[in-house]
């Protein structure tokens, strides 16, 4: 087995070095990569069952974490993908044959594990079961997570001068969205102009 991963790895060394990038199948070249993950996933998985993470005494996703130079929370998604698999098997067969990618495989893996949403399902509310599938995704897929949370901060990102600024956050004034405009809401009651004393600094 050392021998067919150290040809694989002759050949990714290769491939490197000497494919021209103008001229390398982006998408072949992906679900390969992803092909190789979901292997990773598999060997993981069989590591743990070892107990290769209690003879360094750690936990299993700590193991991996430094083992596989990654997050604790890709770690945990390759541990449950590994896992998830075994009993997937037309699912490790799409990632293979390259007709899904590894993210695809990972959230269908995720939630694959249906005993848990059907229980949950009985004991949280449906506010609460949101709560829990936004936390999910948030673990699955991190990169897609944040990048939608950046994008809904952004778009709600106002700049104010420095005179607005203080209106807001000292004199008790409301900024809110109407349309494509916004309005500026003004505090229910006067708030005293405030003075600036021996060391005092006034908001950012």
């Amino acid at each position: 087995m050392a021998d067919e991963l150290e040809r694989l790895a002759s050949v990714a060394r290769d491939f490197e070095l000497e494919a021209d990038d103008d001229f390398v199948d982006p998408k072949l070249l992906a679900a390969v990569i992803d092909r190789l993950q979901g292997k990773l996933c598999r060997v993981l998985n069989q590591a743990k069952k070892r107990g290769d993470h209690l003879l360094a005494g750690q936990t299993a996703c700590a193991w991996v974490s430094v083992t596989c130079l990654m997050s604790r929370t890709a770690a945990a998604d390759r541990l449950c993908v590994g896992e998830q698999l075994g009993h997937l098997p037309r699912i490790a067969a799409a990632l293979s044959s390259g007709q899904i990618g590894y993210q695809a495989t990972a959230v269908i893996c995720h939630l694959s594990e249906q005993e848990h949403w059907i229980d949950y399902a009985r004991r949280f509310s449906i506010k609460e079961l949101r709560y829990l599938t936004y936390k999910a995704r948030e673990v699955w897929d991190a990169e897609g997570f944040e990048k939608d949370n950046e994008e809904d901060y952004e778009s709600n990102l106002l700049p104010l001068c420095y005179f607005h600024h203080r209106q807001v956050h000292e004199g008790g004034w409301q900024v809110v969205r109407a349309g494509e405009g916004v309005k500026f809401i003004p505090p229910d009651r006067v708030i005293p102009k405030r003075v600036r004393g021996p060391g005092m600094r006034w908001a950012a």
